[in-house]
């Protein structure tokens, strides 16, 4: 790299406190693009801040200290309804009603909530009941990103929300049996 042009680089400061700050502020000055990453309690002050003005903004915002706990309950929601979604090719009222639909979501929401337990998380609610009262406030003929991706024939997600499943159950001995048809079935159709 030719570094007598010293400016226009890109920088990453790890620890935003007196000495992180102050070297990334010179850098900035310079004319380097610098992106500060900040950690412990200047993490926390910062994003109780940017929480408070997206709030401001009217933006739901949502700080947690246990972002491996929130993620999964995010996915516990967000893969079972792309997983069944695509296996059936229904859409939201589908979920909404008794029958193989909503009992094979309901098994994909147990399948990642047993295996956040086996990698220690501990949950902060019940997330079949809580995903079940999101999928029925749902209104009719919704369909996932996944879905529609596939239906367009572009690349989709099911690697990351099906296949990725089955792999962390095998990982941490936690049987995936809708996971594993489903992610069977997907790749018969090309789709992992």
């Amino acid at each position: 790299m030719d570094m007598t042009n010293h400016t226009n680089l890109k920088f990453a400061i790890f620890g935003v406190g007196g000495t992180g700050g102050v070297i990334g502020g010179y850098l900035a000055n310079a004319g380097n693009d610098v992106t500060f990453l900040a950690r412990g309690a200047h993490l926390a002050a910062k994003a109780e801040a940017l929480e408070k003005v997206m709030r401001a903004a009217d933006i739901h915002a949502h700080f947690t200290d246990d972002i491996q706990r929130d993620a999964l309950t995010k996915f516990s929601f967000v893969s079972p309804m792309g997983a069944a979604g695509l296996y059936f090719d229904v859409t939201s009222e589908a979920f909404q009603v008794p029958g193989e639909v909503r009992e094979t979501f309901i098994g994909l929401i147990k399948e990642v909530e047993a295996l956040g337990h086996a990698m220690g998380i501990t949950f902060d609610r019940d997330l079949v009941a809580t995903d079940l009262r999101l999928m029925d406030a749902f209104a009719p003929g919704l369909t996932t990103s996944m879905q529609r991706d596939v239906a367009s024939g572009g690349p989709s997600e099911f690697a990351g929300l099906v296949s990725r499943i089955v792999t962390l159950g095998q990982k941490y001995h936690v049987p995936v049996p809708p996971y594993t048809k489903i992610d069977t079935w997907g790749k018969a159709h090309g789709l992992a």
